[in-house]
């Protein structure tokens, strides 16, 4: 899981870190029809079902959509471009929907 270990020789380390510093502070919960988020100082932390098992992954969310997610365990990386400024659902279309439904089926 990203959030108990820091990776050496990854290109996650520095968000990893990041990632431990924001654990260490309060994290705020919150559910979504979808997955479980955690938030702590501007990093979304979002676990998700993969073959059987639950993997953390982490992001940066800008408004209308735009994120830069990473998912250490898959050593995966995934930017969305949105523009879904007045539109809640547009906000978390990519985390509750692509990601889950799309993306992560197809790694393998």
């Amino acid at each position: 899981m990203c959030c108990t270990a820091i990776y050496k020789e990854s290109p996650f380390d520095a968000l990893c870190l990041v990632t431990l510093v924001a654990l260490a502070g309060d994290l705020v919960t919150q559910k979504s029809n979808y997955v479980a988020r955690k938030y702590g100082y501007l990093i979304w932390i979002n676990d998700y079902q993969y073959k059987g098992r639950t993997i953390e992954a982490f992001f940066l969310a800008g408004n209308g959509g735009q994120i830069v997610m990473g998912v250490p365990e898959l050593d995966l990386v995934v930017a969305f471009y949105g523009g879904s400024y007045s539109d809640h659902k547009g906000t978390y279309l990519a985390q509750d929907e692509y990601v889950p439904n799309f993306i992560l089926p197809a790694v393998e």
